[in-house]
């Protein structure tokens, strides 16, 4: 999963990269995204793609890339992390450090 996530950050690279980790068949799986932002340093994922995905499978997680920053969440990051109640995975990019921040 992880190579498939890294992939899809470098196809969008200098752009963060971004995604979702959906429960399918019990098992996490990587489910890639459109990032629909108007700028390189923030993410917002397509809402049609969103809630496709959301109808269809519990979410786990969101995923998103820093691209040549740290993995460490932005104060933006915690604040839709807690509002949303869903799980944060951050990534450096290209590094692929890695940052889970829980919603609890």
């Amino acid at each position: 999963m992880i190579e498939d996530i890294e992939k899809h950050f470098k196809k969008w690279y200098p752009k963060e990269g971004c995604g979702i980790i959906a429960i399918i068949n019990n098992e996490k799986t990587w489910i890639p995204c459109d990032n629909i932002a108007d700028n390189d340093e923030d993410f917002v994922i397509d809402p049609t793609e969103y809630l496709k995905i959301k109808k269809r499978y519990p979410i786990y997680a969101i995923v998103h890339s820093h691209p040549d920053k740290s993995c460490e969440p932005t104060e933006t990051d915690i604040a839709y992390c807690k509002a949303l109640r869903i799980n944060y995975w951050i990534f450096s990019y290209p590094g692929m450090e890695l940052y889970q921040l829980s919603y609890e």
